[in-house]
């Protein structure tokens, strides 16, 4: 086994570093090497935004050797001599598993990277790095180690390279789900301890909560450096209750009850309440249009999913599940069970907890019967002639429901018609029909209940006023009007059936669309001719008396489109 150079541009060399590959990966090495190669630099020049004014203090080039993991990846660099020299060249060595990606060499070195920097800023009394005044050989002990993971996700977040971090580099949840986390103050201790664990954990987690809840900056965090990291928030803050202050947080929105906290970039923070429980106003055991739903929302999404109580201050009338998991929004059911024929409209309470917060949502429980739906259109029934005088003094008219989409369900419908002002025979049937309409000036109301199978009921509601038969000139050019009207109203909207050269070859169901849009022309036609007869007649008999007033000029300009 041997580290190569072979096919990387200048031998693998770049201004910071010195890059080379074991043979045995043959060309996944090269790809790999390659790759850093072509990033290195802009991620040195990242690293190095985050500690300013921050001499570093190895020599370059930094070596980098990228091999075969044996056991489990990961990167680790050569421990430095017991004092400080500025000729020494760190190593890094990076064991990957394959397959890896170019993303992952990336974030591994980086993770050393950061380390280097720590210890050089840990000579001028910036101590992420053992020891706290001067730096001889130490190890970044849980302090920094904490601070490489927190900048790892850092990195990853501000490139791009993952959706999340790479397997096996997660620490938080070691620390978030362990039953002992509250005895678990690793803020206020630091312990000489660099491994994946709930130690590293736990100050990976605090390092988020200053960044993401509190919102410092990376910047800022590190220049905030102290001999532990309840020290780094005394610095920031101005305030000693590091450790109250961050796991009451914790403890009071991600509680130990069971629930599995797996954040992808090891983040939890900023926390999220509830901030909206949407519920309908009224509901059945028949569901309607609305459904039996309520909507949960947090006031912004979570990286995990957490536990919200549910409750039904009446579970006899409406139940809920006692427990859900959301991270952001969501959907909860309501059932309703089946009531007996004593139930009376009844207003429920329901309730939604979630860290120290409860909304609460009033609910209306109805029978199916009693549901208030959306008000249906009653539509008067045009008769043979659909340009004939309405509601005349007499006359018969009919009405029907212009839309039933109120009612979910359309099976079963019975209708029940009722008239103020007028009387029909039949009351039951989808069309009403009133057999001779009262005198003039009379005001009808017109009712109708539809119900279905399942006994949810829509209602309706028309009324108009009985009018006098229209007699002469004018209602004849209403007639006429009417009729061009409606004569060009078929025109512009034929069902054409576009006829190209060749064989044409039409559907029984475009044949028949053709042939009643060819009647339907011919009536409206007919009606037309009709109305212009009848105003010619008037038309003429006003001149046979000297009192034309331009009517005919108006006829001779009408055009159908």
């Amino acid at each position: 086994m041997a580290f190569i150079t072979d096919s990387l541009p200048n031998n693998g060399q770049t201004a910071h570093y010195n890059i080379s590959y074991d043979d045995s990966l043959s060309q996944n090495g090269l790809s790999l090497a390659q790759g850093l190669f072509d990033h290195c630099e802009e991620d040195f020049a990242l690293m190095s935004s985050w500690f300013p004014g921050v001499n570093f203090r190895f020599a370059f080039p930094i070596s980098v050797q990228i091999a075969p993991a044996t056991t489990f990846l990961g990167a680790s660099w050569e421990d430095p001599p017991d004092s400080f020299l500025p000729e020494f060249h760190p190593s890094v060595e990076i064991d990957l598993m394959m397959p890896s990606s170019v993303g992952e060499v990336r974030s591994l070195l980086v993770a050393e990277v950061t380390e280097m920097f720590m210890a050089s800023a840990s000579i001028s009394g910036k101590s992420w790095y053992e020891p706290t005044s001067y730096w001889k050989g130490g190890d970044e002990g849980s302090l920094g180690e904490s601070l490489s993971r927190f900048l790892t996700a850092q990195f990853i977040l501000a490139t791009g390279v993952n959706t999340m971090l790479y397997s096996g580099s997660s620490v938080v949840p070691l620390w978030l789900n362990d039953p002992g986390r509250p005895g678990f103050d690793f803020v206020d201790i630091a312990l000489d301890d660099i491994h994946p664990d709930f130690i590293t954990g736990c100050g990976t987690c605090f390092l988020f909560f200053l960044h993401d809840q509190l919102k410092f900056s990376i910047q800022q965090i590190i220049a905030a450096a102290s001999a532990n990291l309840a020290g780094v928030y005394t610095n920031l803050t101005g305030k000693t209750n590091a450790w109250a202050a961050f796991h009451g947080l914790v403890e009071l929105h991600y509680p130990l009850d069971g629930t599995l906290y797996l954040p992808p970039f090891d983040n939890v923070f900023p926390v999220a309440d509830l901030q909206i429980l949407n519920a309908p106003q009224q509901i059945s055991w028949v569901e309607n249009v609305t459904p039996n739903f309520a909507w949960l929302f947090f006031n912004h999404p979570l990286p995990v999913g957490v536990t919200v109580n549910l409750s039904s201050d009446k579970p006899g009338t409406l139940q809920v599940p006692a427990t859900v998991t959301m991270s952001s929004f969501l959907q909860v059911p309501l059932v309703v069970p089946v009531q007996g024929p004593a139930f009376t409209d009844t207003q429920v309470t329901l309730s939604a907890t979630y860290a120290g917060v409860t909304l609460t949502a009033s609910i209306r429980v109805v029978r199916p019967e009693n549901l208030i739906l959306e008000p249906l259109e009653i539509v008067p029934v045009p008769g043979g002639n659909p340009c004939a005088q309405v509601f005349v003094e007499g006359s018969s008219q009919q009405f029907e429901v212009k839309d039933l989409s109120a009612l979910k369900d359309q099976t079963g419908l019975t209708y029940k018609w009722t008239l103020t002002g007028a009387q029909a025979a039949v009351t039951t049937d989808p069309v009403l029909t009133i057999g001779h309409l009262p005198a003039r000036g009379k005001k009808v109301t017109v009712r109708v209940l539809v119900t279905n199978g399942s006994g949810v009921g829509a209602r309706g509601k028309y009324t108009f006023t009985v009018s006098q038969q229209a007699t002469g000139k004018n209602e004849l050019y209403r007639q006429l009007d009417c009729s061009l009207r409606n004569l060009r109203a078929i025109n512009v909207n034929p069902p054409w059936v576009p006829i190209e050269a060749g064989e044409v070859q039409l559907t029984a169901k475009q044949l028949t669309s053709i042939r009643d849009q060819a009647e339907r022309l011919t009536i409206a036609a007919k009606r037309v001719i009709a109305a212009v007869d009848a105003v010619q007649i008037v038309e003429d008999r006003a001149d046979e008396q000297g009192t034309t007033t331009g009517s005919r000029a108006t006829v001779r300009h009408l055009r159908v489109g």
